[in-house]
């Protein structure tokens, strides 16, 4: 753990749950894996009985697979097929095979950004008949381009980013889109907030590392596009999670 006279107060967007021991002075801007599986579990569970996973072999896909495992395992829900697949893959026919046969009436895909919108239109060609959920991670764009069709119906939990949530949100949307021709997404508006709050709390107690963290707890006076600032004792953000649905290739907050 870093000391006062080391550490600069750092603003991150990552779900490693490991980052709650990285230090007094990391703050982080979205909700963590273990926090966001447990959310994905309360989600599925109120539907179904039985499931399947499909996650990265990373330590992000298996941590996160593990905490719903466990979540699931309390609410009684019951885990008929878990397949992993490698980083950066794009043929999944081995996986979908599994899947097939063991007909999870819900499947939770764990993937990364292009691999889930891979995983999506191979679920569709091999005709796998599921209904599939996922996190945050999965309603990235770049996922929606690979598979806008075979996405549609795909449901999951996420923090939810509101265009019109105040004037600095608006204010955001119209210089990103004059400069990039297209609105910014969730990701977009969270790596913008992280240089924005930080930059307030510069503002309002100067640059001494203690006096910034101490703000930053505090969280009084910090609002950005995403909304009013707080952060819990862990240091990550408090975000009201929302529940989505992919829509006509587009993702459509519905809670």
């Amino acid at each position: 753990r870093q000391g006062p006279s080391q550490a600069t107060p750092t603003l991150l967007a990552a779900t490693s749950p490991k980052l709650r021991n990285e230090g007094d002075y990391m703050f982080n801007f979205i909700l963590l894996a273990d926090t966001e599986a447990e959310l994905l579990a309360d989600m599925v569970a109120k539907e179904y009985k039985e499931y399947a996973i499909l996650n990265v072999e990373s330590d992000y896909g298996v941590d996160f697979a593990n905490t719903l495992i466990k979540a699931m395992n309390k609410k009684g829900v019951k885990l008929i097929a878990h397949e992993q697949h490698k980083v950066g893959a794009v043929d999944f026919r081995t996986q979908m095979i599994k899947l097939k046969a063991a007909n999870a009436p819900a499947l939770v895909n764990v993937s990364n950004v292009t691999e889930t919108g891979h995983v999506a239109n191979q679920l569709r060609e091999q005709g796998v008949k599921t209904q599939a959920f996922g996190p945050t991670i999965t309603t990235s764009p770049n996922n929606l381009k690979i598979a806008p069709e075979a996405m549609n119906g795909w449901r999951g939990v996420m923090v939810a980013f509101d265009p019109s949530a105040n004037d600095k949100a608006k204010a955001f949307v119209d210089a990103y889109q004059k400069e990039y021709g297209a609105p910014p997404n969730l990701f977009a508006a969270i790596n913008f907030d992280t240089t924005q709050i930080l930059a307030q709390a510069i503002k309002a107690v100067g640059n001494d590392p203690d006096a910034v963290r101490k703000h930053l707890l505090g969280a009084k006076g910090l609002s950005g596009v995403m909304g009013d600032i707080a952060f819990d004792a862990e240091r990550t953000i408090q975000f009201a999670p929302a529940q989505w649905i992919v829509k006509d290739g587009k993702v459509v907050v519905v809670k």
